[in-house]
């Protein structure tokens, strides 16, 4: 009878191999991180999304307290010993036909109108679909009003033909908070402002407000982090009002601004999309 033979086990060639190479594996991994981190601490020309490129010291600080925000049925608040923020949104042909009388019964205080628009491309102007339907209704509800107008101008010239534009189409009208010039980079690269150098936007800024100021309205500036980082001298727009846009639960930007637009999606009653909400520091009689 044939002797049963014994199952041998099978062994690895090199058993202690495996925990070496994980070992060197980690080490190798440690050591690329080590040079990335050197390499990113050693490149001075990156600058962190708060701080300004363009260097704004002569602009006032913030005079907002951090302390003093909150939030009451769902809206962010802000409440100090002599200041009481105002809830506005600011809509356009994006939030189509909109309930003003829901609108003027719910928390919102204002609204800031889209007038109208340059494209990108071509660089023709237009009224937003539903600027009058929403600046007659928001009259007959007695809703403030500010206004602002999407900018693509290259020049001083198209940036005064844009407010001319604006006034042309208000007249009549109680505009009660800021006319704003609302300039933004558009990723493409074929837009007719990709290489704007900040000088040029700037001068254009303000040849739009000073021509909105000259017909007696109060004229400001729409910017969020990275345009006051690398678009717009902001030390040279300070005699207009700032709209900032940044969405956080308190705002970070350090110099002072009139306006703060801190969701692009908001909820309110009337308007059946989501909606961009804002507290005004303004000053309205």
């Amino acid at each position: 009878m044939a002797k049963k033979r014994k199952k041998r086990r099978k062994r690895s060639r090199n058993p202690g191999m495996a925990p070496i190479l994980l070992v060197l594996l980690a080490l190798t991994l440690i050591i690329l991180l080590l040079i990335r981190l050197l390499l990113h601490t050693g490149n001075t020309t990156e600058e962190p999304a708060h701080v300004t490129a363009v260097a704004q010291e002569t602009l006032p600080p913030s005079y907002l307290s951090i302390d003093c925000f909150g939030m009451e049925n769902g809206y962010k608040t802000y409440k100090s010993e002599d200041l009481t923020a105002k809830l506005g949104i600011d809509v356009s042909v994006y939030q189509g036909n909109i309930d003003w009388q829901s609108v003027s019964e719910s928390d919102v205080d204002f609204a800031i109108l889209r007038a109208g628009y340059r494209g990108y491309a071509e660089g023709e102007t237009g009224v937003d679909e539903y600027f009058i339907t929403n600046l007659e209704q928001t009259a007959l509800h007695n809703v403030d009003v500010g206004i602002y107008f999407f900018s693509q101008a290259t020049t001083e010239a198209e940036a005064v033909n844009e407010a001319l534009k604006v006034l042309e189409l208000v007249k009549g009208y109680e505009i009660r908070y800021p006319i704003y010039y609302d300039w933004e980079p558009v990723p493409d690269g074929d837009a007719r402002t990709a290489s704007i150098s900040s000088s040029e936007l700037t001068r254009c800024a303000q040849a739009f407000c000073q021509t909105i100021e000259s017909a007696g309205y109060q004229a400001g500036i729409y910017f969020n982090l990275d345009m006051a980082s690398h678009y717009y001298n902001l030390r040279d727009l300070k005699d207009y009002t700032f709209w900032l846009a940044e969405y956080q639960d308190t705002p970070s930007f350090p110099y002072a601004f009139d306006m703060w637009q801190y969701t692009s999606s908001g909820e309110v009653p009337g308007i059946s999309t989501v909606v961009d909400l804002n507290l005004s520091f303004l000053p309205v009689e």
